[in-house]
């Protein structure tokens, strides 16, 4: 029996097993036999943890439990448990992580439950967790910094109770701590192990935490005890900048009172002026005439503080702050520049363009009328045409079009003899224009190039497409089917088949196969000779477009090489994967299996492995990410020879994982801020 009309099936189910089949405690044993039935279909796609991620709800957890293999391998049944388990932690729900823990896979450790739980606020999760499988979970660890991020202080007082971090995890959640300004728990942590703090002191600084970064600065052991003068100047902390003076830590340097002035900050300015005797006000001046900030000016005239200069009017000009340009016109003799007229007409401050005008002498350069005209200040174009003889170039017409200001461009074409180019057309063209372009045609005579057609086309503007075939000549290259194409403008792609003969390029099946083009390349393969490269395939594949793949299986004879099998294991495209196996014969190499291993792609691993029965190779040398507990085991188990001398990098925060890898035989080789490296040499080392 099929859903009603416009209510998926799937939906269908979804609604009673999250609605209705909890509400009615097993009332309803037909329905929960016709949803199996149903589910029968889909479970061979969806595992416990994906089926969970799409539709939370206990039923169906509990049927595809059922539904799985009895041999399914331990290792992998172990990622699935990790999977769900963090994706009911996540969501707070307890009854689910229960029936997982205790039902699903009993005594398996959970590598992602705590952290998610604590990040996730769920306190009666990690009370459960902490009561009753204390020892299949992480703790002491990074669990603590997703609560810190949330400022989650109920979490954080339990976990500070119940779960010390270790010390390899101190430092890292110092900064996550420092990060949220939390001098309480920066101070814990320190109390806890005494680390260094040098990270934890610059996140605080760009957060701008200053009390922390005194007590930081005074309490931690540092390679590099300087604080950054310039940041609290920005954020106005005078009481910081002080501080740091006095104990030695900083001075300020040349950018420092533009930084100030810069942010509006009188007080700091006043007091590196008054209190060290800066004398270099010349980035002041210019900072506040840009910001407008008359307080700041006022001071630094009645100071007598030196250093204005022309930067200072034109600044101000150009923000618009006329009142600041008359002030300065009065007070320094800096003046200004042709830049300050450029400028102000350029951001359309008609009344600083005619003070200046009218009460300086630097006059402006052409680039004020262009500039205007592209921005479209026709009041502005208009004003410089009667009252300046500066003019304008090709390109305020030129701009003008391209930003789409029709009535500048008409008035431009009736006032001005600069003309446009060809960039008018070609630019209205690439950006859908077709009033422009018409325009343009009608009432001009430069026209366009081939560039015309050939961007229209790329952006799928079909009608400046028809427009420019049916009443100009210059026509495009292949280049306007290629980039249609790989754009999905399969409209576009039709009518310059039918209608012009410049076809397109041997990539352009490639590139859109690539993009997932499914209708633009059976199109093409119909009605165009070109074909494609196994590129298509390949890019296809690494893509996850897998219709894309199968037609080219069926309906080309180019095939693929072992990239595309590669590209879909590392990008972790199953469906992809599954299908090129069965169908294929190229195979895959070791990248795939290398990058299947390093982004935990666990599914991708059981195909390779299991499927087509392949044993793994890795080259001598080979660096992988240890990302998952669960597949560390399961190569110990299924491929340890393979394993010699490659190097697996983990993260060093992670101690139970570094722990585990020392105990199963892993030998340290070296470690940084953030990582930890080991190396596999044999079975000799096991349980060392």
């Amino acid at each position: 029996m099929g859903s009603p009309a416009g209510f998926p099936l799937l939906t269908a189910v979804s609604v009673v097993c999250r609605e209705c089949l909890p509400s009615r405690q097993g009332e309803l044993p037909h329905v929960g036999r016709s949803i199996d039935s149903y589910l029968d279909v889909v479970s061979a796609k969806w595992n416990v943890a994906t089926g969970y991620a799409c539709m939370p709800n206990l039923h169906l957890v509990k049927f595809l439990g059922s539904r799985e293999p009895s041999n399914m391998d331990t290792c992998y049944k172990w990622s699935i448990l990790n999977d769900a388990a963090a994706s009911a932690a996540a969501r707070g729900d307890l009854k689910t992580l229960q029936w997982l823990v205790q039902y699903y896979c009993p005594g398996k450790f959970l590598t992602k439950v705590v952290n998610v739980a604590a990040a996730g606020g769920h306190l009666a999760i990690l009370k459960w967790l902490h009561s009753n499988y204390r020892n299949l979970g992480y703790w002491g660890g990074m669990e603590m910094g997703g609560a810190i991020w949330k400022k989650d202080v109920k979490v954080l007082e339990w976990l500070k109770a119940h779960a010390t971090p270790r010390q390899d995890c101190a430092a890292k959640l110092m900064l996550v701590a420092a990060a949220q300004g939390d001098r309480n728990l920066v101070e814990w942590i320190h109390g806890l192990y005494g680390v260094g703090a040098d990270e934890a002191k610059r996140t605080a600084q760009d957060k701008y935490h200053w009390g922390l970064v005194q007590w930081i600065v005074m309490n931690c052991e540092l390679r590099d005890r300087s604080v950054n003068f310039d940041r609290a100047a920005a954020d106005g902390c005078l009481w910081f900048l002080k501080w740091a003076v006095e104990e030695g830590l900083a001075r300020p340097v040349d950018r420092t009172v533009g930084v100030a002035a810069d942010h509006g900050r009188l007080e700091i300015v006043k007091w590196l002026h008054d209190d060290l005797g800066e004398r270099g006000m010349g980035a002041a001046f210019e900072k506040a005439a840009q910001n407008g900030d008359m307080a700041m000016l006022s001071w630094l005239h009645e100071n007598n503080c030196q250093g204005c200069t022309t930067a200072a009017m034109d600044g101000a000009a150009r923000k618009g702050f006329l009142e600041v340009v008359q002030w300065l016109h009065l007070n320094c003799s800096a003046g200004c520049t042709k830049a300050a007229m450029d400028r102000a007409a350029q951001n359309g401050h008609l009344d600083v363009v005619v003070w200046l005008h009218e009460n300086r002498t630097e006059g402006c350069t052409t680039q004020a009328m262009d500039k205007a005209a592209s921005f479209g200040f026709l009041d502005i174009v208009r004003w410089f045409h009667v009252h300046r003889k500066e003019g304008c170039t090709f390109a305020a017409m030129d701009s003008a079009a391209e930003s789409g200001h029709l009535g500048i461009v008409a008035w431009l074409s009736a006032n001005r003899t600069e003309a446009c180019t060809t960039t008018a057309m070609n630019a209205s063209a690439a950006r859908g224009n077709l009033e422009m372009v018409r325009w343009l045609h009608y009432n001009r005579r430069e026209g366009c190039s081939v560039v015309a057609m050939d961007r229209a086309a790329a952006n799928g503007h079909l009608e400046v497409v028809k427009f420019l075939h049916e009443n100009r000549n210059e026509g495009c290259t292949d280049a306007a089917m290629h980039r249609a194409a790989v754009g999905g403008f399969l409209d576009v792609v039709k009518y310059l088949q039918e209608h012009r003969g410049e076809g397109c390029t041997a990539a352009t099946m490639d590139m859109a196969a690539s993009r997932g083009q499914l209708k633009v390349v059976e199109f093409l393969h119909v009605h165009r000779t070109e074909g494609c490269s196994t590129e298509a395939m390949d890019g296809a594949a690494g893509r996850g477009h897998l219709e894309v793949v199968k037609f080219l299986h069926y309906k080309r004879t180019e095939g693929c090489t072992i990239r595309a099998m590669d590209s879909a294991c590392s990008a972790g495209h199953l469906e992809v994967v599954q299908w090129l196996d069965r169908h294929r014969t190229e195979g895959f190499s070791s990248t795939a299996v290398k990058d299947a291993v390093s982004r935990g792609n666990f599914q991708i691993i059981m195909h390779l492995f299991v499927e087509r029965a392949q044993h793994f190779r890795f080259p001598s040398g080979c660096i992988l990410s240890a990302s998952r507990i669960e597949i560390m085991e399961w190569l110990l188990q299924q491929c340890q020879q393979e394993l010699n001398d490659c190097e697996f990098l983990a993260d060093r925060s992670n101690w139970h994982f570094n722990e585990w890898l020392r105990q199963r035989g892993f030998h340290f080789v070296s470690q940084n801020d953030s990582m930890v490296c080991w190396k596999w040499r044999g079975s000799s080392g096991v349980g060392t």
